[in-house]
């Protein structure tokens, strides 16, 4: 299995490669409409080419270019609100878990377990209710702004165990950088997709001796062909990624019958997995299994045959399809939690973190990134459970996850209870000024090991906000952050995971772009990185300067003669630092994360503080680090 860094490379490559490709489609189109041009003007002349001058060739050129362009950045514009806009697009209702159903509440334990064991925001949750069929996608522009919707098929059909297998595939696909090409994928075909759109409207003019018809004619075939090689290049990328993705879900479950029973479901059910809607055929390549009517050409197929498939999972499959019997999905729930939370957080590294720091191999949990395993998902799961009632209830709705923000802010500094209050009092309502003060006993008494996760599980209720709460709830966060005068490392890391990932999920905000490609241009940006996690943890001058010196040995010279910042950089500072890092390649980032985490791990053993602000770094790259602990127990 490729570790992440690899595949989002692969990804970059594959991008590069249906760049080239597209250009190739375009150069064809270009000399195809160029032709027909040509030919309408031989009729219209009566033969005489030679009225088919270098003024027409350009003119024609320019025009099937800009409408090529403009099909395609409008549709990518478009794709730009996330994965939210491509699941309403097929009809799919965000799960809102006040009104959700007894197997919706299975899909959205299901989802947080997976994105909390992963190290990432939990997505918000999509379900297709007009959807028979068992299918399923995930869409979005990076990790933290990704969307997972399934079809009520999927939910009426499979067991607790078989969504896991549905839902860690998906997970596999966020992981892998897949979502930002299938998102580009969309956006080249419907560049091509106009130029038929253009001449079927031609050919519905009237008129004498008028030419337009029969330009719309050619145009027509013209855009279809362009289609065609597009859909075969879409295909081309598709169809392995299929096989990596179950070989990840395997991997992070260690269950092949989740996968594999639901893959054999799809292909027992007479409904198998069949969308059916009229842009269906537009995302295709985004479904767990192909969504369409078998195509008549091989080559036009996105996925590879089901049998292949959980061949690939399960060597002594006999190719014959049949469903296994079903399982009662409260039984497969309730096989989870209980004992992991006994095993996990009532004993064993979580427990010793919390008083103080414990041993740990930073090279076990680098090699975890974007590939979580089985002991993340049962520490996730462990955790989820131990979470109060009242505590998870507030994740879940808009209201409480406000609340539950701010009390996490003011969890730490007792003696600023008053004043921070005071502030929120201007600042919200009378209604989440109680709701914080109820959650804030709760929140102090789970102690620091839940802060983070407990703000990934706000995620999804807070990205329903409208827009006009979402500015104020932001607003209100860096009011309250600013009340006690001082901004602490837990703060900072609100500002990575959270007001980031909203401001994607919102539109406020735009999946960062690569700019720089060496660590020599970000040279102090690491600098001022490493200074501040050195500086953390309550390191004297000598392990500062070791912690310091481990996390240049990974970038080289180019920071190291920069030296150890006197004290810890203000962390507004490090917020810039970690905007701009947010630019590099994946090889820089992945630099980047070794050098933290070999910054963090110096001394061999690791604090709850550290640990977090080893994961609010990974996040601020879109590198999703599973949580640390679970790698030691």
């Amino acid at each position: 299995m490729r570790d992440f860094f690899e595949r989002q490379a692969r990804a970059r490559r594959n991008t590069a490669l249906l760049v080239l490709y597209f250009f190739l489609c375009v150069l064809l189109t270009v000399i195809a409409v160029n032709f027909a041009v040509m030919l309408v003007v031989a009729v219209q002349s009566e033969g005489a080419i030679g009225d088919f001058g270098a003024h027409i060739f350009l003119a024609v050129t320019g025009t099937t270019l800009a409408v090529i362009a403009a099909g395609t950045l409008y549709k990518i514009r478009k794709l730009s609100q996330g994965g939210s806009y491509v699941a309403r697009l097929l009809g799919g209702r965000m799960v809102e878990p006040g009104k959700a159903d007894d197997s919706e509440r299975v899909l959205l334990n299901v989802v947080e377990e997976m994105a909390i064991a992963s190290g990432i925001s939990v997505p918000p949750v999509f379900v297709l209710d007009r959807q028979r069929g068992i299918n399923a996608f995930a869409a979005g522009l990076t990790p933290g702004s990704a969307v997972v919707a399934v079809t009520r098929g999927c939910l009426d059909k499979l067991t607790r165990d078989e969504l896991q297998g549905v839902v860690a595939h998906e997970f596999s696909h966020i992981f892998s950088g897949d979502m930002l090409l299938n998102l580009r994928l969309m956006g080249v075909l419907h560049g091509l997709l106009v130029i038929s759109i253009i001449g079927r409207t031609l050919m519905r003019t009237k008129g004498k001796k008028n030419p337009l018809p029969l330009l719309g004619l050619a145009l027509f075939v013209i855009g279809l062909i362009g289609v065609f090689f597009g859909r075969l290049i879409k295909a081309a990328v598709s169809r392995q990624r299929e096989f990596l993705a179950d070989a990840a879900a395997v991997q992070f479950t260690r269950n092949p019958d989740g996968i594999g029973g639901a893959l054999k479901k799809i292909g027992a059910f007479a409904g198998g997995s069949r969308v059916d809607h009229v842009l269906a055929e537009e995302i295709s390549h985004l479904y767990i299994a192909n969504g369409l009517r078998a195509p008549w050409f091989g080559m036009l197929a996105t996925h590879p045959p089901l049998a292949k498939r959980i061949k690939a999972i399960d060597p002594s499959f006999d190719g014959q399809l049949r469903a296994a019997p079903p399982t009662p999905r409260d039984a497969a729930a309730a096989r989870v939690a209980p004992a992991t939370a006994e095993v996990l957080w009532g004993k064993g590294a979580p427990a010793q973190a919390a008083r103080g720091k414990i041993p740990l191999a930073i090279g076990a949990v680098l090699a975890t990134i974007g590939v979580p395993a089985p002991e993340h998902l049962l520490y996730a799961a462990g955790l989820i459970a131990s979470v109060p009632k009242d505590v998870m209830a507030a994740t879940r709705d808009p209201v409480g996850a406000r609340a539950l923000v701010f009390a996490l802010i003011m969890r730490g500094h007792p003696e600023a209870d008053e004043r921070q209050f005071a502030s929120l009092s201007t600042l919200a309502d009378e209604a989440i000024v109680k709701k914080t003060r109820e959650l804030l006993p709760a929140v102090r008494e789970l102690g620091p090991r839940f802060a983070l996760p407990l703000v990934d599980l706000c995620v999804p209720a807070l990205s329903r906000l409208s827009p006009k709460f979402y500015e104020w709830f932001c607003a209100a966060v860096g009011e309250l952050i600013a009340a006690d005068g001082r901004m602490d490392l837990f703060e900072f890391m609100l500002q990575q995971v959270l007001i980031r990932d909203l401001a994607v999920r919102m539109g406020k905000g735009n999946a960062p772009g690569v700019r720089y490609n060496s660590v020599g241009q970000v040279a102090h940006e690491c600098a001022a990185l490493l200074s501040l996690i050195a500086r953390s943890g309550g390191h004297s001058d000598s392990e500062a300067a070791a912690a310091f010196k481990a996390g240049c040995a990974k970038l080289g010279s180019d920071v190291g003669c920069l030296g150890l910042a006197r004290e810890a950089p203000p962390l507004s500072e490090a917020a810039k630092a970690m905007a701009k890092l947010s630019e590099t390649t994946p090889k820089i980032k992945r630099l980047v994360v070794e050098a933290a985490a070999a910054a963090t791990g110096a001394d061999k053993a690791v604090s709850i503080e550290e640990a977090e602000l080893l994961r609010a770094v990974s996040a601020g790259l879109d590198v999703p680090i599973p949580p640390v602990f679970a790698s030691s127990t």
